[in-house]
C-alpha cells in the first residue's frame, strides 16, 4: 500500500529502515500482491483460539521481470488460546496435522519477499571488524576493552531500535531513544582508560547535541501528558473545558514543534555521520592504555572514579 506505480518506496516503510539505508539511495526489488481470507477457529467451549489464512500471493522481481505465484497457509494463536506453551504446542500441532493431512506441505521459503526473488533465504552480510565478544562468555578475567566493546555495542542498538518508534511517534519512544544516547556517552566516559578519549571526544560531543534535542521533546511531552492528566482529566470541577482543551492545544503545539526537531535531527547528515561513528567505535576502537588489563580491576578503578566525581 502506498505505491502509486512510479517505483517510489512509501515514507512509512522508508521510516522503518531510514536507520540503517543512511541515506542511501533504494529502489525496488520486487512488488508482493496478497489476497488473504481468514478463518477464525473456535475451541469446544466456543473460544477464538486461531486465526487460519489463505493467502494467495503474487510476486514480481522487479529487476528480472520474473513474476511468480503461490499459494501460502498460515496460522496466527489468538488472545484466548491456552496460556500454558505445552497446550499452544499442542494446539498448533493439532492444526498442523489436519493442513498436511489436506495437501499442504511445509514452505522450502523464509519468507514472501525471498519467494518473490527465486531464494530459499535472504542474506546477511557479516559486520567489518574484529568479531564482538560474547557477553555470556565475558568475565573479570577478560580483556576490558572486550567488555567496553559490548557496553557499547548494547548501546547503539538500543539507539537503533528507538529510532523508527521516534519517526513513528510512538508513545515513550522519545524517552527510551534519549537513555539510550544517555548510556552511550556515560560508556565513553568511563572506558576512558580502555577507549582513547581523544578520539571519542567528538563522538562524545555529537551524542550530547543530539541527547539535548530528544531532551527538550521529552521534557514537552512530559509536561503535556501530566498537565493533561492532573488539569485537564481530574480537575474538572474547577478548570473550564475551554481553558483545559486550550492548555492541551498550546503544550502539544509545543511538544509537536520540538518533536520536529527530533525528526529533522534524524534526518541530518550529521546523525548518518555520529551512527557510523559509532559503528566503528564498536567494530574497532581506538584503544587506550587499560584496553589488555583484566576487566575487574579496570572497571572497578573506572566505576569509583565516576562514583567520586558524582
Amino acid at each position: 500500500d502506498g505505491d502509486d506505480g512510479d517505483g517510489a518506496i512509501p515514507g512509512p516503510v522508508l521510516d522503518q529502515v531510514a536507520v540503517h539505508v543512511r541515506g542511501r539511495e533504494l529502489t525496488p526489488l520486487a512488488r508482493l500482491e496478497t489476497v488473504r481470507t481468514t478463518v477464525t477457529l473456535h475451541d469446544a467451549d466456543g473460544r477464538a483460539v486461531a486465526e487460519f489464512a489463505d493467502d494467495r500471493v503474487t510476486g514480481s522481481d522487479v529487476r528480472g521481470g520474473t513474476v511468480r505465484a503461490w499459494h501460502e497457509w498460515e496460522v496466527e494463536l489468538l488472545p484466548d488460546a491456552p496460556a500454558k506453551r505445552k497446550q499452544r504446542t499442542a494446539l498448533l500441532d493439532l492444526i498442523e496435522r489436519h493442513v498436511l493431512d489436506a495437501g499442504a506441505r511445509p514452505s522450502d521459503s523464509a519468507s514472501k519477499l525471498a519467494r518473490a526473488l527465486g531464494a530459499d533465504a535472504l542474506g546477511r552480510q557479516a559486520p567489518a571488524g574484529p568479531a564482538l565478544p560474547d557477553p555470556a562468555t565475558l568475565t573479570k578475567e577478560s580483556p576490558a576493552a572486550d567488555v567496553a566493546r559490548a557496553i557499547l555495542a548494547r548501546g547503539v542498538r538500543d539507539l537503533v531500535a528507538a529510532d523508527p518508534h521516534v519517526r513513528a511517534d510512538e508513545h515513550d519512544a522519545v524517552h527510551r531513544m534519549r537513555v539510550a544516547v544517555r548510556r552511550l556517552r556515560s560508556a565513553l566516559r568511563t572506558h576512558q582508560d580502555v577507549i582513547d578519549p581523544a578520539a571519542t571526544a567528538p563522538v562524545r560531543a555529537e551524542l550530547t547535541a543530539l541527547g539535548a534535542v530528544l531532551g527538550d521533546a521529552r521534557d514537552m511531552e512530559v509536561l503535556r501528558d501530566r498537565v493533561v492528566w492532573s488539569v485537564v482529566e481530574h480537575d474538572t470541577e474547577t478548570v473550564p473545558d475551554h481553558v483545559g482543551d486550550a492548555l492541551h492545544d498550546v503544550l502539544d503545539e509545543r511538544y509537536h514543534r520540538a518533536r520536529e526537531r527530533v525528526i529533522r535531527a534524524l534526518s541530518s547528515a550529521r546523525y548518518v555521520a555520529l551512527l557510523d561513528d559509532l559503528d566503528r567505535l564498536v567494530a574497532d576502537p581506538p584503544l587506550a592504555h587499560d584496553a589488555t588489563a583484566p576487566a575487574g580491576p579496570a572497571l572497578h578503578a573506572a566505576l569509583r572514579r565516576d562514583a567520586e566525581r558524582i
